[in-house]
């Protein structure tokens, strides 16, 4: 309705690229991409384990809390309503 711009990537077919991950996790804890409520998360007991999260992302992006909205400098993490509704209207 807004001829609003995007790039829809599935993750669960292609992945994420190292270099993607790096512009989405730029400046932010890493730990704040994982869900922890993602059945990958629960069947590895990640939980109980150390472990580097943009090294399990790569091997899991199924970890990846989504979706993961990029715009410019602005990354929304998960659906968050207020938040795209500002981005939306900039």
């Amino acid at each position: 309705d807004r001829s609003i711009k995007f790039h829809f990537a599935d993750l669960t077919e292609r992945g994420i690229s190292v270099g993607e991950l790096k512009k989405i996790s730029s400046g932010i804890d890493p730990n704040i991409l994982i869900n922890t409520n993602s059945k990958v998360y629960k069947k590895k007991n990640f939980q109980y384990m150390d472990y580097n999260p943009l090294e399990e992302i790569l091997e899991n992006p199924e970890l990846l809390i989504k979706p993961i909205i990029r715009s410019g400098n602005s990354i929304i993490l998960g659906f968050k309503e207020k938040e795209l509704k500002e981005l939306i209207t900039e």
